[in-house]
């Protein structure tokens, strides 16, 4: 089908978590596909001078992934994701 479905034809869909764990195993994340996901052999404790950093990168990614009823207590917002550059 070329054109857009009609407001009518969508009235009556509904994506459900269902939905989305049926397509886990049919769809690959763009980040595996092209190769961007890697994880290094290289553990914080080798890296060294880094705690406050880690500890940055704790608060803003995987504490409220692992404990968001934490941030929910605090009434704080959990951030969108973090922005990562550099060599």
């Amino acid at each position: 089908r070329a054109e857009p479905l009609s407001a009518a034809e969508l009235s009556g869909v509904a994506i459900v978590a269902a939905d989305f764990e049926a397509a886990l195993g049919r769809v690959q994340p763009s980040a595996t596909r092209e190769g961007f996901a890697t994880v290094p052999d290289v553990t914080w404790e080798q890296v060294g001078a880094m705690g406050s950093v880690r500890e940055e990168l704790d608060f803003a990614v995987a504490r409220p992934i692992r404990q968001p009823e934490l941030f929910a207590a605090m009434g704080l917002r959990v951030g969108g994701g973090c922005l990562l550059y550099g060599p």
